[in-house]
C-alpha cells in the first residue's frame, strides 16, 4: 500500500512538472501581448543603448517603433514614455551646454541669449514632465 502511495505521488509530481511554467505577472496576458512586450523590451534596450551613445535620433526611432508597431505592449509603452522623456531631457541639456559654451567663448548676441533662455525653459519642462510621468506610471 505504501508503494502504491509513492507511485501515485511520483506520477502526480511528473504530471505537475510537465505543465508549462507561467509567470504569475504575465499569466493573464495573451500570447500576442507577450510577444509585443518581448519585442518592445528588445527595442527599449536598443533605445537605451543609443541613448548611452548620445544618439538621440536612434533612441527616438526605437521609441517610435514601440509606439507604432507593438500596440499590445502596454508596459513597454509606459517605459518608452519615460525613456523618451529622458532622451528629450538629455538632448535639451546637450544643446543648452553647447549654447552656453558659445556664449562663454564670447559669441554674445541677442538671438543667442534668447536661444539660451528658451533652452533653459525646455530643460525645466522635461524635468517636470519626467517627474510627472514617473509619478503616474501604471502597470498593466
Amino acid at each position: 500500500m505504501r508503494h502504491l502511495l509513492y507511485y501515485i505521488l511520483a506520477a502526480s509530481a511528473c504530471l505537475a512538472s510537465c505543465r508549462p511554467a507561467t509567470d504569475p505577472a504575465t499569466a493573464h496576458q495573451s500570447a500576442a501581448r507577450r510577444a509585443d512586450e518581448q519585442q518592445g523590451g528588445r527595442w527599449l534596450a536598443e533605445a537605451r543603448a543609443a541613448m548611452g551613445q548620445r544618439d538621440w535620433g536612434a533612441a527616438r526611432a526605437r521609441v517610435d517603433s514601440i509606439r507604432l508597431r507593438t500596440p499590445l505592449a502596454l508596459d513597454a509603452r509606459e517605459d518608452a514614455i519615460l525613456l523618451l522623456d529622458s532622451v528629450e531631457l538629455l538632448s535639451a541639456q546637450a544643446e543648452l551646454t553647447h549654447t552656453d559654451s558659445l556664449i562663454q567663448a564670447g559669441a554674445r548676441s541677442d538671438s543667442l541669449t534668447r536661444l539660451f533662455e528658451l533652452q533653459m525653459e525646455q530643460v525645466k519642462f522635461y524635468h517636470r514632465k519626467l517627474d510627472y510621468d514617473r509619478g503616474n506610471r501604471k502597470t498593466h
